[in-house]
C-alpha cells in the first residue's frame, strides 16, 4: 500500500507443518560439550563423596571433622532457585548435598530438573538434555516419584528417545495420580504423554511405515487431555497439527477455532485458521467461523481484523473478476472500524485499510459505470484522512487519484456533449493539484477544456441559424441571447484550457506534444497570444528535431515523437495562415508537415484537401472562418 502501511496488527506466521515439528519432535543434538555451560560447580556431581582431591585422605588425619549439612534446608534453597528459574545458583546448593551423598535420590531429581533449564539455556543442546536423563533415571533407582518420571520423560524425548519418553511419561501419570508436580518447570504428566505420543507418531509418519496405531494412540491422549485441561489450547493446536499431518483441513480448522474460543489473542493461530477453513470451503467457512468466534468474544478486536481481512480480500478478488466488489468493500470497512475502536493500537493500520476501502467502492462503481457514485466515493477517501486518495494498494488496486483520472475518462467516452467533457476538465484541473510534477494531468486539462470549448462553439452557431430561420422576433433574439451564452461558456473554457497548458509546459518543458498542445489553443482560439504561440512553437520544433537524432528511442517512442514534430509544423503554417496573413510562409510550412508523416494526428488528407486550398484563399485577398473552413475535426 501507498504511503507504506502495516497491512496487519501483526505480520509473524508460522507454516503449519514448521509448528506441528517445533511443537512434536525433538531437537539436533548440540556440539557442545556438557563442561562449556560454566556451573560455578564445574558439575562435579558425579564425583565419589569424600575424594574431592588428591591428598584428602591425610588432610582429614589432621583437620577437625566438617560439621554436617543441612539437606532438608539446601533442597528447599534449590527449589527456590528453580521456581525461579535459576538453574545454576539452584545447582550450588545441589552438589553439596550430592556431594556428601551421591545417589541421594532427591538431590538426584533435583539436579536432572536443573539441568533440564540449562538445556534451554545452552541452545536445547541433546547432550545436557542426556545428562539430565542420566540424573533421574539414577534417582528411579533408589526411589520412584512423579517429578523423577515426569523429568525423565522430558529428558527423554528432547535426547530424541520418544518411546523411552512415552513410557516415562505414562508411569508418572500413574505415579501422579492426578495431582500436581511442583518443580519450576511444565512437567504435567499428561502433557509429557502427548508430546512423547506425537513424537512416535512423527517418527512412523516420516519413515513411510504404517502410522495408524501410533495416530490412534496419539489421538486418545489427545481426547484425554482436552477433557481434563478443557481451558488449555495447547492441546487443541496439537490437534491441529495432527490434522494437518493427516490432511485433514476440516479437522485442523475445527481444533484451531475451538482454541481461538478459549484465547481469541493468539495471532499465529487466527493466521493457521484462514489457511485452514479456506481449504475447506473458501472464503465462506472462514466467515462462519470468525461469526461464531466473534460471537463468543464480542469485543475482542482480532476477530473484528480477520473478518475485514477476508471481506476485503474477496472484494478485491471480486473487482478483479469483473464481479460486484461493493458489498464486500462495505462489509471490510465496518470491520476494521470495528477493530480500531476496540484496540487503539490498531488505529493506523486499520485506518489505511478504510481508506482503500472507501477507493474499492469507487472502482466497483466505476467498473458499474455509475460515475457520478464512484466520484463521490474516491472523494470520500479524505474525509478519513487527509491526502487519502493517495492510497493504494498495488496491484489490487490503484489510487483514488488514479480512480478520479478513470472517471475523467469515462465522462469523455460519453460523447462529445460540452457538459460531460467539461466534468472531465473540472476533475483533471482538480488532479493537476494533487500531482505537483504530473504534467499529463495539466494536458488533459487543456485537452478537454478545449474539446468543450470547441463543442460550445459549435452548439452557439447552430442556435444563431435556428435564430435566423425564426420569424417571431422575440424567438430570434432569444436565439442569439442563447448562443452569446454559449460563447461566453466557451470563453470560460478557452481560459481555464490556456491555464492548464501553460502548466503542463512548465512541469514537462521539453515535451514536445505538450509544447505543441499548448501553442494550438492559442492559434485556433486565443490569437492574442499569437507571438507566445510562435515562440513555442518554435522550441517545439528545435526540440523534435534535436530528439529524434536519438538512435535510442524505441520504435512507439519515435511515432510519438514524429507525430508531435509534423503537428508543430502544421500549427506553424496555421499562425503564418491566420495570424500574419503570409499564404506562402504558410504553405512551406503544411508542405513539410506533409513531408515529415507518415501519420500525424490530423489526416494528411487535410494537408492536402484543406490547408493547401485555404493558402491560395488567403493569397486572393479572401478572410477564413477558423472553424467552418480549418477545424481539422471536420475533416478526419
Amino acid at each position: 500500500m501507498s504511503p507504506a502501511m502495516n497491512l496487519s496488527p501483526s505480520t509473524r506466521w508460522f507454516p503449519c507443518l514448521l509448528l506441528a515439528a517445533a511443537a512434536c519432535s525433538g531437537p539436533r543434538p548440540s556440539t557442545r560439550s556438557t563442561q562449556e555451560l560454566g556451573s560455578p560447580t564445574q558439575r562435579t556431581s558425579g564425583a565419589q563423596p569424600g575424594t574431592a582431591g588428591a591428598g584428602a585422605g591425610s588432610l582429614a588425619a589432621s583437620t577437625p571433622q566438617a560439621a554436617p549439612i543441612d539437606v532438608g534446608a539446601l533442597l528447599d534453597r534449590a527449589r527456590v532457585f528453580l521456581a525461579q528459574s535459576k538453574p545454576q545458583d539452584a545447582l550450588e546448593a545441589i552438589d553439596q548435598v550430592l556431594a556428601d551423598e551421591r545417589t541421594h535420590p532427591t538431590a538426584r531429581t533435583l539436579h536432572g530438573v536443573a539441568m533440564l533449564q540449562l538445556a534451554r539455556v545452552d541452545g536445547e543442546s541433546a547432550l545436557v538434555y542426556a545428562d539430565a536423563l542420566h540424573d533421574f533415571e539414577a534417582a528411579l533407582a533408589v526411589q520412584e516419584s512423579a517429578l523423577a518420571l515426569a523429568g525423565a520423560s522430558r529428558a527423554a524425548r528432547m535426547a530424541g528417545e520418544p518411546d523411552k519418553a512415552l513410557d516415562f511419561a505414562q508411569r508418572a501419570q500413574r505415579a501422579a495420580a492426578g495431582a500436581a508436580i511442583e518443580s519450576g518447570e511444565d512437567l504435567r504428566p499428561a502433557k509429557l504423554t502427548v508430546e512423547a505420543a506425537f513424537d512416535v507418531y512423527l517418527r512412523q509418519k516420516q519413515s513411510g511405515g504404517d502410522s495408524s496405531a501410533a495416530r490412534t494412540a496419539l489421538t486418545q491422549h489427545l481426547d484425554s487431555y482436552v477433557a481434563h485441561e478443557s481451558a488449555d489450547t495447547w492441546a487443541l493446536v496439537q490437534r491441529a497439527n495432527l490434522c494437518e499431518w493427516e490432511q485433514d483441513p476440516a479437522g485442523a480448522a475445527a481444533a484451531l477455532e475451538q482454541a481461538l474460543v478459549l484465547d481469541v489473542r493468539e495471532e499465529a493461530l487466527h493466521n493457521r485458521l484462514v489457511a485452514q477453513a479456506r481449504a475447506v470451503g473458501q472464503s465462506a467457512a472462514v466467515l462462519a467461523a470468525y461469526d461464531r468466534i466473534a460471537a463468543a468474544h464480542p469485543k475482542a478486536a482480532l476477530p473484528e481484523w480477520y473478518r475485514a481481512q477476508e471481506y476485503f480480500s474477496r472484494a478485491a478478488a471480486a473487482l478483479q473478476a469483473g464481479s460486484n466488489a461493493e458489498p464486500d468493500f462495505v462489509q471490510a470497512e465496518r470491520h476494521f472500524a470495528a477493530c480500531r475502536e476496540r484496540e487503539p493500537g490498531y488505529q493506523k493500520t486499520c485506518h489505511d485499510y478504510e481508506i482503500v476501502c472507501r477507493g474499492g467502492v469507487g472502482w466497483a462503481r466505476l467498473a458499474a459505470e455509475d460515475l457520478a457514485a464512484s466520484e463521490a466515493a474516491f472523494r470520500s477517501m479524505v474525509e478519513i484522512q487527509a491526502g487519502g486518495l493517495e492510497w493504494s494498494m498495488l496491484p489490487s488496486l490503484r489510487s483514488g487519484v488514479d480512480g478520479l483520472a478513470f472517471v475523467a475518462d469515462a465522462w469523455q467516452r460519453r460523447g462529445d456533449d460540452p457538459e460531460n467533457l467539461g466534468h472531465a476538465a473540472r476533475l483533471f484541473e482538480e488532479l493537476l493539484a494533487l500531482r505537483a510534477t504530473d504534467a499529463a494531468f495539466a494536458n488533459n486539462a487543456g485537452f478537454f477544456h478545449r474539446e468543450a470549448a470547441v463543442g460550445l462553439e459549435f452548439l452557439a452557431r447552430r442556435a444563431e441559424l435556428a435564430a435566423k430561420a425564426q420569424s417571431d422576433p422575440t424567438q430570434l433574439e432569444q436565439g442569439r441571447a442563447r448562443a452569446e451564452q454559449l460563447r461566453k461558456q466557451a470563453r470560460d473554457h478557452v481560459q481555464r484550457s490556456l491555464a492548464a497548458y501553460r502548466e503542463a509546459i512548465r512541469r514537462a518543458p521539453t515535451d514536445v506534444r505538450y509544447l505543441n498542445d499548448c501553442a494550438l489553443i492559442m492559434v485556433y482560439h486565443a490569437r492574442e497570444h499569437a507571438d507566445e504561440a510562435r515562440k513555442i512553437l518554435h522550441e517545439a520544433i528545435a526540440l523534435g528535431q534535436q530528439q529524434l537524432a536519438d538512435l535510442s528511442l524505441d520504435a512507439g517512442a519515435r511515432d510519438a515523437l514524429q507525430e508531435a514534430w509534423g503537428d508543430a509544423h502544421q500549427n506553424m503554417g496555421l499562425l503564418d495562415l491566420l495570424v500574419a496573413k503570409d499564404a506562402a510562409g504558410a504553405r512551406t510550412w503544411f508542405q513539410k508537415c506533409f513531408e515529415i508523416g507518415p501519420k500525424p494526428r490530423v489526416n494528411r488528407a487535410w494537408v492536402t484537401d484543406v490547408a493547401l486550398g485555404a493558402c491560395d484563399r488567403v493569397a486572393k485577398g479572401e478572410t477564413l472562418d477558423v472553424v467552418r473552413d480549418l477545424d481539422p475535426r471536420l475533416w478526419q
